[in-house]
């Protein structure tokens, strides 16, 4: 194996300084990411300050980076345009009395910030490419690993504090956060290890079984269902399909899209009254109200975009729209002030316009993505981060918070050194018998 100076002395056009500079920020990234995501989100301001610290380590890589990297650049800069322009034409015009204006500035502020922590962690070259190698599936197996110590009393979260400035922090939605996190960090390590040699094959599926062990000690019940599904679409990624292979996988992964726009069509799909779901103790939905209870908000959600079809209530509107009473019991806001999916989100602020715009973007994020890793030894595992992103996307998180955002900005990190690692010259092609 190729010692690692002599990898980095054979970078052209970067001397060791820089290179290792940059080597050296983009491992920051994650150990700070990591350590953040478990000990203290919680979507206050330290989440701002968390964001803009990130920042400070981002800004540095985008400088002097290649000719093909400012090409990615220019195109995903049209993703954000994009939606800043439907935010800010619904705030100009006013389309309901729902409007935030104060709402937009804040998600913006955040929003920005991400969107270039993303493109800050593109890959320069095979250096960092093998930094990653080793270094997310050992944060992986940390974070993991601290979780089941935790969770069997070895451990004590507080006493973890020394390595943060701020509160530790145990709630749930710091469980979802960091949840969500291990989900996608399992999905990168193992798209780095997998099939790449037997010993690496072997410390991909200890990193599998361990992670999954640690989720499903959480109650983030969003993250074990995403867990569940990205591990069915991983082994089944492995199936050769000779024909219509491109539409079984876009088929596959619009089924986001799909199901709020037929929730929509369709509505309603529950002809029972909420409440006397929820008072009836031995209903299924009931029992598991975190399955009713978005069941009815997606109906509530699908009521009131068809009274706005066209351009949605507007930015922000979420945090405002009132739920009538027997809409959905406990509830005369969005729980969280959003609906809890993503698709839904844009459809209430933005109408069928604003969905349209998402289902663009999202078909020619797929047909780069397709492209690029089709008969990759990579593919399976970015397929099942992508569909685990998917799942969650669609349960849960759908606002931008501070901590909120910065999941998205992870989600999309990892997919992106993924395809990275194959046009850096990383990856091999599979067998095509």
């Amino acid at each position: 194996m190729m010692p690692m100076n002599k990898r980095v002395a054979d970078i052209p056009g970067r001397g060791p300084v820089v290179v290792w500079g940059n080597g050296l920020l983009l491992v920051l990234l994650f150990v700070f990411s990591t350590g953040y995501a478990y000990l203290n989100a919680r979507n206050d301001w330290y989440g701002d300050i968390f964001l803009l610290t990130l920042l400070c380590l981002a800004l540095p890589r985008l400088l002097g980076c290649s000719e093909k990297l400012k090409t990615f650049y220019n195109r995903a800069s049209f993703f954000l345009a994009g939606y800043l322009g439907l935010a800010l034409i619904s705030i100009l015009v006013g389309q309901s009395d729902y409007v935030n204006d104060n709402w937009f500035i804040k998600s913006f502020f955040r929003i920005i910030p991400v969107f270039l922590i993303v493109l800050s962690t593109r890959l320069h070259n095979m250096f960092e490419v093998k930094l990653l190698e080793y270094l997310l599936p050992g944060l992986t197996l940390i974070l993991a690993v601290t979780i089941l110590a935790v969770h069997y009393e070895l451990l004590d979260k507080q006493s973890l504090k020394f390595l943060t400035p701020w509160r530790v922090v145990d709630t749930i939605g710091n469980t979802k956060v960091f949840s969500f996190y291990l989900v996608f960090m399992m999905w990168v390590a193992i798209g780095f290890l997998w099939r790449k040699g037997k010993q690496q094959t072997a410390v991909s599926i200890i990193v599998c079984f361990i992670t999954i062990w640690a989720l499903f000690t959480t109650t983030s019940e969003s993250a074990q269902l995403a867990v569940i599904c990205s591990l069915l679409v991983f082994g089944l990624a492995h199936l050769k399909i000779k024909k219509g292979r491109y539409w079984v996988y876009l088929s596959v992964s619009l089924i986001f899209l799909l199901i709020p726009l037929l929730w929509l069509i369709f509505y309603p799909i529950m002809s029972q009254n909420p409440w006397n779901i929820y008072n009836d103790s031995s209903s299924f939905l009931r029992q598991n109200w975190a399955i009713g209870a978005r069941i009815y908000l997606y109906e509530f959600c699908s009521e009131m975009v068809r009274k706005q079809m066209i351009f949605g209530y507007g930015f922000g509107s979420t945090l405002e729209i009132p739920i009538p009473s027997g809409k959905l019991p406990g509830w005369s806001l969005l729980p969280g002030g959003h609906p809890h999916n993503l698709v839904f989100l844009i459809l209430l602020e933005h109408g069928m316009i604003g969905f349209l715009w998402l289902s663009t973007m999202f078909v020619l994020f797929f047909n780069r993505l397709y492209k690029l890793i089709k008969q990759k030894i990579e593919e399976p595992a970015v397929w099942a981060l992508l569909i685990s992103g998917i799942v969650i996307f669609s349960l849960s998180f759908s606002i931008w918070y501070p901590d909120i955002v910065l999941t998205y900005g992870w989600y999309f990190v990892f997919l992106l050194i993924l395809t990275d690692k194959i046009t850096l010259g990383g990856s091999k092609e599979l067998a095509k018998s």
